[in-house]
């Protein structure tokens, strides 16, 4: 759900699934587990009758802002005392190992 609130409402599950890199049967089995909950709501795309755009339902949206309030409160905890710039040269460090390690595995193909 939460991938599917950065992405957007309205992707499909196939962009969902490229974005968070499984593979789509793996998704539909969450998707579906979603929709059942009550959470989610699958709505055949007109341009491309294959394809589903995902949406919240009422009670998706308030389930989400709901987590969203949680990770809100717990990132302000986990980051209390530590300034904004001490946090981005953080972030910056790990997207470098990062890039180092996607490097490192593409050149042992």
């Amino acid at each position: 759900m939460i991938h599917m609130a950065l992405l957007g409402e309205g992707c499909t599950q196939q962009t969902l699934a490229e974005s968070l890199e499984i593979e789509m049967p793996s998704l539909t089995r969450t998707i579906k587990q979603l929709e059942t909950a009550g959470l989610i709501k699958r709505i055949v795309d007109d341009k491309d009758k294959r394809s589903r755009l995902l949406y919240f339902t009422p009670m998706g949206k308030g389930r989400m802002n709901d987590i969203e309030s949680t990770l809100a409160a717990l990132r302000d905890e986990v980051y209390a005392g530590i300034p904004d710039d001490e946090l981005n040269t953080v972030a910056l460090c790990l997207k470098k190992i990062e890039q180092n390690a996607v490097r490192l595995l593409e050149a042992s193909k």
